[in-house]
């Protein structure tokens, strides 16, 4: 079973130690679950502290911008930001950590990932604040609309080439 041990001094004149053993498997199995429910998302999910590092990502992160999971952590959010656009996030994401809550991001703007190879990905992005141990992180859902953006821009060109 995994536990917690914490030894405390006691001021006394002999050496003794107070010690504490806490029974920690309802939590692991609770960091297990969260954990397989961010690997198994069928979207990107990313999480970023309060500097703009990354902590955790999934294997969908990985695929949609060609980064492995250890290039990724420690890393600036930044890095997955075409450069364009890199001087506004910073002040996005400070506003977002001054006043925390669930938000869709991109309505109304065109919004886009950075892939390893220099590529470029419309994406939607979702932001949700999680307190943690390590304080406020920002958890991020990233979902590639590369497909959606294609079959639009066909519909539009089957549109504007109808007779009318």
């Amino acid at each position: 079973m995994p536990i917690e041990i914490g030894l405390n001094p006691i001021n006394t004149t002999k050496v003794l130690s107070y010690c504490q053993i806490i029974d920690i498997t309802e939590r692991k199995r609770a960091e297990e679950r969260f954990r397989q429910v961010i690997e198994g998302a069928p979207n990107g999910m990313v999480m970023v502290g309060r500097e703009g590092k990354i902590a955790l990502v999934n294997l969908q992160i990985e695929k949609s911008f060609g980064y492995s999971r250890d290039e990724l952590l420690g890393q600036p959010i930044e890095m997955l930001v075409p450069e364009r656009f890199r001087g506004h996030h910073l002040g996005y994401r400070n506003g977002f950590m001054a006043e925390p809550s669930t938000r869709s991001m991109g309505s109304g703007r065109d919004l886009y990932g950075l892939r390893k190879d220099g590529s470029e990905f419309p994406v939607e992005i979702g932001l949700n604040p999680i307190e943690t141990e390590q304080g406020l992180m920002v958890l991020g859902t990233i979902v590639d609309i590369t497909e959606r953006k294609q079959a639009e821009e066909t519909s539009a060109e089957v549109r504007n080439n109808s007779p009318a």
